[in-house]
């Protein structure tokens, strides 16, 4: 008999092998270590409810847990699944007012909430379990990545899944040529990372679990990503036409049409400083006027 290496509760049936010092953990602290430290276990089946009592249990398991090592790694993990401070609860609340009805909104594949008309997007898990939201031009990148092997991302290209790494058919010949094996794929994910320097990064869980690559579950899964990773890649591609649209309207019909200096200020505001500095006395009337003359004279 084994006591939890967590909650340090006597393991009497069951148990799971936590590490190879020969600790163990129980079955509750199993069930709730294992959902939450991946986003990938968020079922379909589970509710907000669920999801926050597992939480909840984590974090007193950390403050109760006598090895440092263990509670500091399960309070690491606690923090990687940020509501800003709020409950998951509270959290669910302030995300739908995002989403409001009468706004032009899409879900893709079920795991990105997009609202066009607001110009932001929420990734889901679980069962329609917010647990992000971002403005369109807060995404700086995507990647996507199959069995830990980075496939392609938003600035490198936008290759399709299911036909790189192991071909199209997802078979490799044997050196023999004699017996075809069948490649197996155990991860499929599709990672976003956004602007700022502490910046968090969100990551869409595709495949969890060994698929075929020649099965039609992995073609689903891989056209699944392929669909998310155009949505990705249409709101980078309208933030950078924005930020386009930003710098040209920036510069002055002078600057755009002539190639001259952009004149950041204002001739109104100018004329107004000169002004100022004519009735106090520090500039004379002709030498304001001249000045104004000049500023008048401005190609805008």
């Amino acid at each position: 008999m084994a006591n939890c290496c967590i909650c340090n509760r006597s393991i009497i049936t069951g148990g799971y092998k936590y590490d190879d010092m020969g600790r163990y953990i129980c079955n509750d602290c199993h069930e709730a270590l294992a959902y939450v430290s991946g986003r990938s276990s968020w079922s379909a089946n589970a509710s907000v409810e669920y999801v926050a009592k597992q939480i909840a249990y984590l974090k007193e398991m950390s403050q109760r847990c006598f090895h440092v090592s263990i509670a500091n790694s399960i309070k690491e993990m606690l923090a990687g699944i940020d509501f800003e401070g709020k409950t998951i609860e509270e959290y669910q609340d302030y995300v739908k007012e995002s989403f409001p009805d009468g706004d032009q909104i899409t879900v893709v594949e079920g795991v990105l909430k997009i609202n066009e008309t607001k110009k932001c997007f929420a990734i889901i898990a679980g069962k329609d379990i917010y647990v992000s939201l971002h403005r369109f031009d807060d995404l700086l990148d995507y990647s996507v990545d199959e069995d830990g092997v980075s496939i392609t991302s938003g600035r490198a290209g936008s290759a399709a899944v299911g036909a790189l790494l192991f071909g199209a058919a997802g078979a490799i010949v044997g050196a023999a040529r004699s017996k075809t094996t069948t490649k197996m794929v155990e991860s499929l994910n599709v990672t976003l990372s956004y602007k700022g320097l502490n910046a968090k990064v969100d990551t869409i869980y595709l495949i969890d679990t060994p698929l075929k690559k020649d099965s039609a579950q992995y073609a689903a899964k891989a056209n699944a990503c392929n669909r998310i990773v155009s949505v990705l890649k249409q709101i980078i591609s309208e933030n950078e036409k924005g930020n386009s649209s930003s710098e040209e309207e920036a510069a002055t019909p002078a600057a755009r049409g002539k190639g001259v200096a952009i004149y950041a200020f204002s001739v109104a505001d100018e004329i107004l400083k000169f002004k100022q500095l004519c009735d106090q006395g520090i500039i004379t009337e002709d030498e304001f006027k001249a000045q104004k003359e000049k500023l008048l004279k401005l190609d805008y």
